[in-house]
């Protein structure tokens, strides 16, 4: 058998051995890009999942501030709810993570709700009530802390993965 470019032979081997070699270039080609989509996937979960941390930081530090700032803390009340409802979503509805964001919630809710009603008539009984009330709720930093430790395995960058 002689190979020589003009030979029939040589052709031959060629034309067999190119489907052989086109296929193992598109299979390498096809997996370069799962990679990429998988890791695209776990940088577009980390964010939407740091957004919902986000939100929460903000509504908090919004109740903190309330005195001066009453639409901002409408604005960011806002926020967190549309981030509460989608982290059902994204760390699943029976997460530990979704349920503390429900008692933050819950929480603020309470607290923003009684701020206002005091404010506009401080010598009330809402004053004694708001008192009561602010003793059965959990305490708001805790229940940061909580969240933030929850957060903590899903938020690490190298690690994020479905919940």
């Amino acid at each position: 058998m002689n190979c020589h470019p003009t030979t029939k032979d040589c052709l031959d081997y060629l034309i067999a051995i190119a489907p052989i070699i086109i296929s193992l270039a598109v299979a390498w080609f096809a997996w370069v890009q799962a990679s990429t989509n998988k890791s695209k996937l776990r940088l577009d979960l980390y964010n939407r999942r740091f957004a919902v941390y986000e939100k929460t930081i903000n509504y908090y530090l919004a109740y903190m501030s309330s005195e001066s700032q009453q639409p901002k803390l409408k604005e960011n009340a806002d926020e967190f709810v549309k981030a509460v409802r989608e982290s059902r979503f994204l760390f699943g509805k029976d997460s530990s993570v979704h349920k503390t964001l429900i008692e933050i919630q819950q929480a603020l809710g309470v607290l923003v709700h009684f701020y206002e009603e005091c404010r506009s008539n401080p010598d009330s009984d809402l004053g004694k009530a708001y008192s009561r009330q602010v003793e059965t709720l959990p305490n708001l930093e805790n229940l940061m802390v909580r969240l933030e430790d929850e957060l903590s395995s899903r938020l690490d960058f190298h690690k994020v993965e479905n919940p």
